[in-house]
């Protein structure tokens, strides 16, 4: 029983690491659909993603290729929530010579409702072999997701290099999805087996240059949680006296745990301590431990002391576990 903490801690933090399944599977969640729209400039067909409105007009940001003909030949856009009705959009902007950006604006009581803007991901903390969904319309085909996901294979100046077989003409201007259905991206190159996108924080860099409003925002609430968790339990306890009177204790009994995820170094820490004191028993204790992953593998590290017991003023003890475990 001694040891009992240290293994429920054990077993906790390989569970804590262990990838969740990817949110690709199943259909997108509509909130996140509702951010993509379908383009089409004939010949062109290709997806935009709603970054911001005003008191006037809706933004729509899509890949400069897609448009390129909207000037001779209009653009129409079509919404999630109306996918069979077309509006008329207008060619705002597009980026200069080499960055594949434009945005077309449309009325804004040309919408039924707008989007939710909390879903503006995080494209810097995305790694090798990081679940992505691109959502755009692959040979007209909109709206639809890959099931399981893409993976991320690169990242550089460029954007975001995923593997896909999904991604067709037509997938172009669409979002590129994190597992937690935000925005990290925009899709731009349409080729399978790999395809590329833009990160979502250059495409809104842009389209604030342009001088157009971006509602896009990151959600108050991280969906994957916040990274430091600190949670403090206290508990009344009494002891005894010679007489057998209960008098309370001079130092309250509970526990204090931290918790710390880190994304950035592949790495999970956790620290607790530990004070109960039910009468005739004092125990202090605290433990600690640290998970590494990489290459598919986490290694774990736990540290687990305790000190006080009945009759010794100064037992201790100290237990230390070390494993590795192999990451589906």
């Amino acid at each position: 029983m001694k040891h009992l903490p240290v293994l429920l801690a054990s077993s906790a933090l390989v569970a804590a690491v262990r990838p969740a399944a990817a949110q690709s599977s199943r259909p997108a969640p509509s909130e996140a659909s509702a951010l993509v729209v379908r383009i089409v400039s004939p010949p062109q067909i290709g997806a935009g993603i709603i970054v911001g409105a005003d008191d006037a007009r809706v933004y729509i940001a899509t890949a400069k290729h897609v448009v390129r003909l909207g000037g001779r030949h209009g653009v129409f856009v079509s919404f999630h929530d109306s996918p069979t009705d077309s509006v008329k959009a207008i060619l705002a902007d597009t980026a200069a010579e080499g960055v594949d950006i434009a945005v077309v604006t449309v009325a804004l009581g040309t919408l039924r409702r707008l989007p939710a803007f909390d879903r503006r991901g995080d494209p810097k903390i995305l790694r090798f072999n990081a679940a992505v969904s691109p959502m755009g319309c692959p040979r007209g085909v909109c709206w639809a997701v890959p099931a399981p996901a893409d993976r991320v294979i690169g990242i550089d100046r460029q954007g975001i290099i995923f593997q896909s077989v999904f991604v067709n003409p037509g997938s172009s201007g669409g979002g590129l999805f994190n597992e937690y259905w935000e925005v990290v991206g925009m899709v731009t190159g349409d080729q399978p087996p790999r395809a590329n996108a833009l990160d979502i924080d250059q495409v809104l860099d842009q389209v604030h240059a342009f001088g157009h409003p971006v509602s896009l925002r990151r959600p108050k609430v991280p969906r994957e949680g916040f990274p430091l968790h600190v949670g403090v339990l206290v508990m009344t306890s009494t002891t005894k006296d010679n007489n057998g009177l209960e008098q309370p204790s001079r130092l309250p009994s509970g526990r204090l745990v931290g918790t710390r995820r880190g994304q950035t170094y592949g790495l999970i820490w956790h620290v607790s301590g530990l004070r109960l004191t039910p009468p005739n028993l004092a125990i202090n204790a605290a433990m600690g431990g640290m998970v590494s992953i990489s290459d598919g593998a986490a290694s774990f590290c736990s540290h687990s002391s305790r000190s006080g017991s009945p009759g010794s003023r100064s037992a201790s003890k100290q237990a230390t576990i070390t494993s590795s475990v192999p990451m589906p």
